[in-house]
């Protein structure tokens, strides 16, 4: 049986949860039986999977001790790449440096990386299925961002980015962002698209240079 340990608990939307069940269906369609948890007390299992360097240390240090002859996987999160490394980098590399393998999910996460455990290193490209019967947009390239408004998001590169590209570009970037409220506050309620779509377009002109918008772009921001 294959152990997945990660952070979000069940019913979560949050990307953890939502990996955590995508990783589990592929394990069970290859034969195996999947527990997937968010605490762990040394439970017998063939393998681990720890889902976030950093949230899972301490599930990740109990089956290494338990079962060191067994093989643990730790996935580097995005956040574990692009913060817990730096902020929290004891506990980060202690789980790294406990892991058989290491997957990452771009080719660049190596980077972060020290030389010694570079080896370990595994990149899974993170993928979707095609959709059916899709219809491209004649008159323009569109390109979707989704992601959170955290700064190790790097939220407004999208629209950085589309400051090099020619004048007559017909790309456009719909970047659809939530913001993540402080803890104890509740969500901000959602305004309307038309209203995020215009202060999309305010917040590009203002980053743009010399005030030219060389590409659309409809800024999604539920406040």
């Amino acid at each position: 049986m294959s152990h997945e340990h990660q952070p979000a608990p069940h019913g979560s939307r949050a990307g953890n949860r939502a990996s955590a069940n995508r990783w589990a269906a592929i394990i069970r369609r290859l034969g195996h039986r999947v527990k997937v948890s968010t605490d762990y007390h040394g439970e017998p299992a063939d393998l681990m999977v720890g889902l976030h360097a950093w949230r899972t240390a301490d599930a990740i240090a109990r089956f290494g001790s338990a079962y060191p002859e067994r093989p643990l996987v730790v996935v580097l999160t995005g956040t574990d790449a692009y913060r817990f490394i730096y902020s929290h980098r004891e506990t980060t590399l202690a789980s790294l440096d406990a892991a058989d393998h290491i997957v990452g999910l771009h080719t660049l996460v190596g980077n972060v990386l020290p030389e010694r455990l570079r080896g370990k290193l595994r990149v899974i490209m993170q993928s979707a299925r095609p959709l059916q019967h899709r219809q491209p947009v004649l008159r323009s390239f569109r390109v979707c961002f989704a992601g959170h408004l955290r700064e190790e998001k790097d939220p407004l590169r999208p629209a950085l980015v589309v400051q090099e590209l020619p004048a007559d570009s017909r790309i456009r970037v719909d970047a659809y962002e939530v913001p993540i409220p402080k803890t104890g506050q509740p969500p901000r309620k959602r305004r309307c698209a038309s209203t995020r779509a215009t202060a999309g377009m305010v917040r590009l002109d203002t980053l743009s240079c010399g005030g030219s918008i060389r590409a659309r772009i409809c800024w999604f921001c539920p406040l």
